[in-house]
Parts: C-alpha cells; sequence; structure tokens
C-alpha cells in the first residue's frame, strides 16, 4: 500500500494534486473543530437561546448565500478554464457574474429584511425578529 502511494506520488501532478487536497482537507477540520468551539461557547454563555439564534441566523445568510449563487460560480469556474484556450472572455464574464450574484442576493437580503415579522410568525415563534434582519442584512455573495 505505502509502495503504491510513494509510486502515485512521484508523479508532478499527482503530487499536486495531494498537496492541494490535503490543505483543503486540513482547511475543513479547522473549520469543522471552530464551529464546534463556536456553538460550545455560545451555549456556555447564553445556554440554548443563544445556541438557536446563532443556528437561525446562519441557516438564514447560508440558504440566501446559495440561492443568491444558484450554480454562477461553477459556471464561471468552466469558463474562466476555457480563456486558456482563447475560447471564452473571461472579465466580461465574470462582470456580469458578479453583478448578477450581487444583485440576487441583495434582492433576497431585502425581501428577508422586511419579511422578517412574517417569517419570525411563520417559522420560529420563539426568535426575535431582529435576529432575521441581522441576519438579513450580512448575506453576502
Amino acid at each position: 500500500m505505502i509502495q503504491r502511494i510513494l509510486q502515485f506520488l512521484k508523479d508532478p501532478t499527482a503530487a499536486t494534486l495531494a498537496k492541494g487536497s490535503s490543505v483543503v482537507l486540513f482547511f475543513k477540520i479547522i473549520g469543522a473543530l471552530g464551529g464546534y468551539i463556536l456553538l460550545w461557547s455560545l451555549g456556555q454563555a447564553g445556554g440554548e437561546k443563544a445556541v438557536g439564534v446563532y443556528e437561525v441566523a446562519f441557516t438564514m445568510i447560508l440558504i440566501s448565500s446559495t440561492v443568491g449563487r444558484w450554480g454562477l460560480d461553477t459556471v464561471l469556474v468552466k469558463e474562466l478554464g476555457k480563456t486558456e484556450l482563447g475560447d471564452a472572455p473571461s472579465r466580461g464574464l465574470y462582470g456580469y457574474i458578479f453583478l448578477r450574484v450581487l444583485a440576487i442576493t441583495a434582492a433576497l437580503s431585502i425581501v428577508t429584511f422586511f419579511a422578517a415579522g412574517v417569517l419570525t410568525e411563520l417559522f420560529f415563534s420563539q426568535t426575535l425578529v431582529g435576529v432575521l434582519r441581522t441576519a438579513s442584512l450580512t448575506t453576502l455573495p
């Protein structure tokens, strides 16, 4: 098994891939541990209500950000890959995609801000309206 790994790492492309993947894995583990530490400290400081408020706000931010991107980041990566071949205008495409994502995310943020009262009554009967309004202001693409 070790022999196969060493043989795999002799290839420069495979070594670069393994190095990049290990860096990504390291930061994912650090991020997960940071999330658990944050939730633990929130629970210790503010109790279950503070954790619930944080989770509601964080979920609203993630949903709005994901809907705002709507897969456009994948399109951007594919089209920028074509730039090396000279087939795609990357700067104009990047500007268009960025403006579109920014507009969609801003619209979702505004809708969430003004509908915070309705959303609170509908889904989160114990959550304050201010939590959803604050979360809507922090929605980023």
